[in-house]
């Protein structure tokens, strides 16, 4: 595959490739990239909630056995990998269609995403003691999280081509920061009171 693209007339692989200088002042100032920045945050935040802390909260919250735990744990990962996929792929067909705008597109898939994973987290707070709900919830936040990837997570590209790998840089390391808190907030924040 490789080869036959080398071989084809394609910009990409028939002219020099000139490294450009990175306008680091321009990307860390643009508004653009300080929204990707926080919706990452959010978007990891959820994620590494999930990875992190479920298996404690379904083993001393919901009182499951560790046999089931697995499983379940794993659930909202699974069903957040398939809807990545499947998103990003209807995503790209909505706009090669032109049934929705390359905006358009991302507004809706990013407003599904926040959206409908803050909605089951509220609400998993207010079910009570409920385990087949909230798994159900923390099944469909993972679909919620999956979204996210048919709207802004390669948008990167879109604001700058040439600089999309420092920008992703920005973003990815905006992901896992989040990731790194989240260990500490709930330590201090809630294990003695909930676990």
């Amino acid at each position: 595959m490789l080869r036959r693209c080398r071989k084809s007339k394609s910009r990409v692989f028939t002219e020099e490739l000139k490294k450009l200088p990175i306008p680091w002042r321009h990307i860390l100032t643009d508004i653009h990239v300080w929204t990707g920045m926080i919706f990452h945050m959010g978007t990891g935040w959820v994620v590494y909630t999930m990875l992190t802390e479920l298996p404690t909260y379904m083993k001393k919250v919901l009182h499951f056995d560790i046999e089931k735990l697995s499983f379940l744990s794993a659930l909202p990962s699974l069903l957040s990998w398939i809807t990545g996929i499947l998103s990003g792929i209807l995503s790209q067909w909505l706009r090669r269609k032109g049934y929705l705008s390359h905006l358009t597109t991302y507004k809706v898939f990013n407003g599904l995403s926040a959206l409908g994973a803050t909605a089951c987290m509220v609400a998993i707070t207010q079910v009570g003691y409920r385990p087949n709900v909230i798994v159900l919830l923390l099944a469909i936040t993972g679909v919620c999280s999956g979204i996210f990837f048919g709207g802004s997570y390669v948008n990167h590209l879109d604001l700058a081509v040439n600089y999309a790998g420092p920008i992703s840089g920005i973003l990815h390391t905006v992901i896992n920061l989040s990731g790194m808190m989240i260990a500490p907030v709930i330590e201090r924040g809630s294990e003695d009171k909930c676990f």
